[in-house]
């Protein structure tokens, strides 16, 4: 008899109704189409896939997370190729989300700072679009600027309940687990020809003087980056192992640890090892380990030795050439890789020198490289690349980007600290364990990204988006309205 009941219902009815009409007609024209059955069924896969997560935003969430930090849509496209799954994933989820604010009044909230955080840097981008000496490279680097605003939104949009913040936590792990198990397959068969359906890869790459060997990349084929992404997980599992009070959840946490350090290993990344020997001082400065627990991580360190390839000492402790000084400001290696990297450095600052507030245009850097290292007199093997960060966010955007770019990771830190303030005044420990343990391995992330530029960004926007939704889950779990009360 309730006017309002019968009005939800019809309009529940009404999108069941037009969801079938939907897959009816997409699966009609795959069909006839494609005619290609392995196609047709990964179709109607991700139609059932979209259609649950209009109606379960946890799990719409759930499976942005893993589209992106697995890239399976880059695998699918560069071995079957299939249309990039993401991009048509964040379409469909966008008007979903749209679609539920017209249909259930679910308006979406809490994205209003980090996407003003967010806006601000996007406008210093758009102007250097104006000083590009390759406008066309810069127009490219903004599009695909724009689409990892839209992630960073989704997640800021989808991510508001502390059940969610959880299932994030544990599909990252799960992540891991999966990368990192194939990647450490790969290795210990030494297969390294093999991508497993572009899951891994593997080059012969310097690992120290003329000593060259294999290095796993995982799905970015990059071993430095994909050491940066594995760290993260590596912090999460780490701190669901140690408190988690379930058997089986504990045994999956261990799984996820074991296999993302071994990835770290194997892929010889030394700003790879800074990073994690970074966030786990930090993290076991807050988490000092109980007494029953040192001979368990002594016994887990120990077991991972034995796999430990036999040049990764020599690798990491190639690091100490940079205390190896002919003269005061000049360091003496025989490091390629480190010279190459101490050039295209100096190229960067040059670039700052030249135009210090808008920079030289965004992603310009590569474009650029030669005239200004032919100022300097220096010149490198193969690409350009800054190798850092935030010089690399300063030649190009100025120091107006880095500004408002080191703002929006600040305050996604802040936010991140905050959160487990929050949630330890509150006694609910295990939320503030895991926003901490997020919010380290965003940090040991940041840390690597000194040693290596932005290559995928998608990673990092998407990190800095769960980073801000944690005050939309302790503001939903606790109920308060804002920070201010907590240090």
């Amino acid at each position: 008899n309730d006017p309002h009941l019968l009005y939800d219902w019809v309009k529940s009815v009404l999108v069941f109704d037009l969801l079938a009409i939907l897959i009816g007609v997409l699966g009609g024209i795959l069909i006839i189409k494609i005619n290609q059955p392995v196609y047709i069924l990964l179709g109607l896969i991700f139609i059932g896939v979209f259609g649950s997560s209009i109606f379960y935003v946890d799990f719409g969430l759930l499976v942005l997370v893993g589209l992106v930090y697995t890239r399976v849509s880059d695998a699918l496209n560069h071995d079957y190729g299939i249309p990039s799954v993401l991009q048509i994933y964040i379409v469909l989820l966008f008007c979903g989300i749209l679609g539920r604010w017209v249909l259930y009044r679910e308006m979406p909230k809490g994205w209003v700072k980090g996407g003003a955080l967010f806006s601000l840097y996007g406008l210093v981008c758009i102007v250097s679009l104006f000083i590009a000496s390759d406008a066309s490279v810069t127009m490219t680097a903004l599009n695909n600027l724009l689409k990892d605003a839209i992630i960073m939104i989704l997640v800021l949009v989808l991510l508001r309940k502390g059940t969610s913040f959880q299932q994030v936590v544990w599909m990252l792990i799960g992540v891991g687990i999966f990368l990192g198990t194939i990647s450490c397959i790969q290795f210990l068969t030494k297969t390294f020809t093999n991508t497993y359906g572009g899951f891994a890869s593997a080059r012969i790459m310097e690992i120290s003087g003329t000593t060259d060997d294999y290095r796993i990349g995982g799905p970015v084929s990059d071993a430095n980056y994909f050491a940066l992404i594995m760290v993260v997980i590596v912090i999460l599992a780490l701190e669901r192992f140690l408190h988690e009070h379930r058997s089986f959840y504990r045994f999956i946490a261990l799984w996820g640890l074991i296999v993302t350090l071994l990835c770290v290993v194997f892929s010889y990344s030394r700003g790879g090892f800074i990073s994690l020997l970074a966030a786990l001082t930090i993290f076991f400065f807050i988490y000092p380990p109980r007494f029953f627990q040192v001979p368990i991580i002594i016994m887990s360190l120990i077991a991972i030795s034995f796999f430990l390839p036999p040049k990764y000492f020599d690798r990491i402790f190639s690091l100490n050439q940079f205390f190896h000084r002919t003269q005061p400001g000049e360091i003496q290696t025989n490091d390629s890789s480190f010279r190459d990297r101490a050039a295209q450095n100096l190229v960067a600052y040059e670039m700052i020198k030249s135009n210090p507030l808008f920079g030289i245009g965004l992603s310009n850097y590569r474009t650029d490289f030669n005239i200004y290292a032919s100022r300097l007199g220096v010149s490198i093997g193969g690409l350009a690349s800054a190798h850092n960060l935030y010089l690399e966010v300063a030649a190009e955007t100025g120091f107006l980007g880095l500004f408002t770019f080191i703002a929006l990771i600040t305050n996604s830190l802040r936010i991140t600290w905050k959160s487990y303030s929050a949630f330890l005044r509150a006694g609910n420990f295990e939320y503030a364990g895991m926003a901490i343990a997020f919010g380290i391995g965003f940090f040991g992330y940041l840390v690597g990204s000194i040693f290596i530029h932005g290559a995928y960004p998608r990673y990092f926007y998407l990190l800095v988006g769960i980073g801000y939704s944690l005050e939309n889950v302790v503001r939903e779990m606790l109920n308060i309205k804002g920070f201010r009360k907590y240090p």
